[in-house]
């Protein structure tokens, strides 16, 4: 922070620095400090109108999903990173997938750019870390590439079904009932992907979402976690964040 509040300075950039005083459980530190990063974000975002919230994913943190994604089995919309998506109200983009860390690296060190390293980006408490040190970052450039035109592949096949989905109201509830399962379970996934960015849905948070949707109930709130809400207003359907809730 010091280290780029000096470089924002020097240069006559605006910073906005958040500092953190939410409450944290024990549960899934990694997801509540992501909601607290793009909470703030969109604050800014909102307060100066801006288009697009930039963030600087690169290669190896796209690889590094990607095998996480594989290794949870998780239901997806697109494998990896997508280079554009929307996420808590916002335009996200990601400019930097093309290139690698040490790519990166490089650069920085070419043109004497300076740079701070996240200390706990070098343990191996998490499962993307262990995945980083003992995988990713022993890979050859070749088994990168690999993994790259692997992962564009599979979302070529993905890209069939979601663009089926995607010319559907799937906020209606008859049109939603009317998918098989495997097209229910991703038209949910997009849903709220629209709304949050990226979440993990299960196959049995799907069903149970069927089952609300069977229902006679015509308002129907139940909370995913504690940071989403998915709703049933008679006969349409859609996810919102608790704080949305609070200021209607």
């Amino acid at each position: 922070e010091q280290e780029l509040t000096k470089i924002c300075v020097e240069n006559n950039i605006k910073i906005f620095v958040h500092k953190v005083d939410e409450f944290f459980n024990d549960k899934n530190l990694e997801e509540q400090c992501r909601i607290i990063r793009y909470t703030f974000f969109k604050s800014i975002y909102d307060l100066h109108s801006f288009d697009a919230l930039l963030v600087a994913h690169q290669q190896d943190d796209l690889i590094e999903t990607f095998l996480l994604q594989k290794q949870r089995k998780s239901l997806v919309s697109h494998f990896g990173l997508k280079e554009v998506r929307s996420s808590f109200g916002m335009t996200v983009i990601r400019p930097l997938l093309h290139l690698s860390k040490n790519d990166i690296y490089a650069y920085l060190s070419q043109n004497k750019v300076p740079f701070s390293v996240d200390q706990t980006n070098l343990e191996n408490v998490f499962s993307r870390n262990k995945i980083r040190h003992e995988i990713v970052e022993k890979m050859s450039a070749n088994e990168r590439a690999v993994i790259i035109k692997n992962i564009e592949v599979l979302n070529e096949k993905i890209s069939k079904s979601v663009s089926k989905i995607q010319n559907l109201d799937i906020q209606n509830v008859k049109i939603l009932l009317e998918l098989d399962d495997d097209e229910f379970l991703l038209a949910i996934h997009l849903l709220l992907e629209k709304t949050y960015g990226y979440y993990p849905i299960s196959k049995k948070l799907a069903n149970s979402i069927k089952k609300i949707l069977i229902s006679d109930k015509p308002n129907v709130v139940l909370p995913i976690n504690s940071h989403i809400l998915f709703v049933k207003e008679y006969d349409n359907i859609y996810f919102e964040l608790p704080d949305e809730r609070d200021t209607k």
